[in-house]
């Protein structure tokens, strides 16, 4: 007798869903089921470069389709980056080392020289459309608020706080405030025991069609700015990683040529 698909094939469950940062960061199965792939280790090569040296970029883009994974990288890589004492973070470093035992072993001997306690601070943000500036801020505030158990933070979360109810009534942060706001939080966060920053925007081009229809309250340029101030951190450093579908140019179309110009020299801030 035939039986239906549904009694022979099962989806785990975390498959029937895409990934949401925030949401499954804090999820005590969030890698269930990752595995590490042939892209994943080219581009985790290169964040276990930025750590090892700290001249080279930390300012990355990860372009693709959707459904190729992009994801579900920043999740493990935010994972693997994060407090070492974490569940998660464990999981993540037997992924590791089940699938490239070379970049585990150079992970680990980092670890050992250079990564601090408490691991990096992640700052994760999904897309919506709306201004990327009110995003950032948030994500700061969230992130920093989830790092810190013992209230050291809460001066510096305040503040953001209250920028971010600015905000919302109308005030444009400038990209200067909201990077200078990074730079403290990354300097306060090695204060505290911190490895730095990881900054993780899912579903940038969200931003960006904001943005492209909304020139006057969608401020991109916010994105030069903490492009260039994660190249040249040190100490406690941010790390930038932005997930897209497509370049920047192609949300830029509908743009004047002057303004096009503009967002080729952010994206070209980033090592793609």
């Amino acid at each position: 007798m035939n039986k239906p698909l549904s009694e022979l094939f099962q989806v785990t469950g975390r498959y029937r869903r895409s990934v949401h940062l925030e949401r499954d960061f804090y999820a005590e199965n969030a890698l269930d089921g990752y595995v590490v792939t042939v892209t994943a280790r080219e581009t985790l090569a290169r964040l276990i470069s930025a750590l090892e040296n700290q001249g080279e970029s930390k300012a990355w883009s990860l372009t693709g389709p959707y459904g190729s994974g992009k994801s579900a990288f920043a999740l493990f890589a935010a994972k693997l980056l994060g407090d070492p004492e974490s569940p998660t973070t464990q999981d993540a470093l037997r992924l590791l080392k089940s699938g490239d035992v070379f970049q585990w072993d150079r992970f680990v001997g980092l670890c050992a020289s250079k990564r601090k306690n408490r691991g990096f601070c992640p700052v994760l943000i999904s897309g919506e459309r709306a201004p990327i500036t009110h995003a950032l801020l948030r994500g700061l505030a969230d992130g920093l608020a989830a790092f810190d158990n013992h209230s050291e933070l809460r001066p510096l979360i305040s503040k953001i706080e209250k920028c971010l109810a600015s905000a919302a009534n109308g005030a444009r942060p400038a990209a200067s405030e909201i990077t200078y706001f990074f730079e403290i939080a990354a300097r306060e966060v090695g204060d505290a025991g911190g490895t730095g920053l990881i900054l993780v925007v899912d579903e940038l081009g969200k931003f960006l069609e904001y943005a492209a229809q909304h020139p006057s309250r969608g401020d991109v340029f916010v994105l030069q700015s903490l492009a260039e101030y994660a190249s040249r951190s040190e100490g406690a450093p941010l790390f930038l990683l932005t997930i897209l579908h497509q370049a920047f140019e192609a949300y830029a179309q509908r743009l004047g040529k002057s303004q096009r110009e503009e967002w080729a020299k952010i994206q070209g801030r980033f090592e793609d």
